[in-house]
């Protein structure tokens, strides 16, 4: 394993942001309830894995927490090695997870994927509006009286 960092006055590339970007889908088409916002991360590094697909590392700016994940969007954890040559290793994990470990359910609010049901008033209980304005025809309209 060898790491990679950018400079700082390096010139930022998509090529960086798109494990991040296909991450991002993947949580949105799975409906993890914390979005993840690309401008709220932070290009750590890249971990460059000979034979294996090279592990991208955002830390997000208020959670102050690593997301890695590879360039399909397929996000890892990193499980360190107590003895022998190598720090560690990566393990494939699921979105969800990442997330969690991320920590973004405690520094952002959730969304809604489906409407949520008000206790007070059931929507089998809504009435339908009218299409047309007949109901409003036999009340009196609005008139302006100019001030004397």
């Amino acid at each position: 394993m060898r790491c990679w960092t950018p400079e700082p006055d390096d010139t930022h590339l998509l090529d960086w942001w798109l494990p991040l970007v296909r991450v991002a889908r993947r949580a949105l088409d799975e409906e993890v309830p914390w979005l993840i916002v690309l401008d709220e991360w932070a290009l750590a590094f890249r971990v460059e894995r000979p034979g294996r697909p090279d592990v991208w590392v955002y830390v997000h700016d208020r959670s102050r927490r690593e997301l890695c994940v590879d360039h399909t969007g397929q996000p890892y954890r990193f499980i360190a090695n107590s003895r022998g040559p190598s720090p560690g290793r990566f393990k494939e994990i699921e979105i969800r997870s990442a997330v969690w470990r991320a920590g973004l359910p405690d520094v952002s609010d959730g969304v809604w994927f489906e409407r949520p049901v008000c206790p007070f008033h059931p929507p089998d209980r809504y009435e339908p509006l009218a299409d047309d304005d007949e109901q409003f025809e036999d009340r009196p309209g609005l008139h302006l009286v100019r001030q004397p």
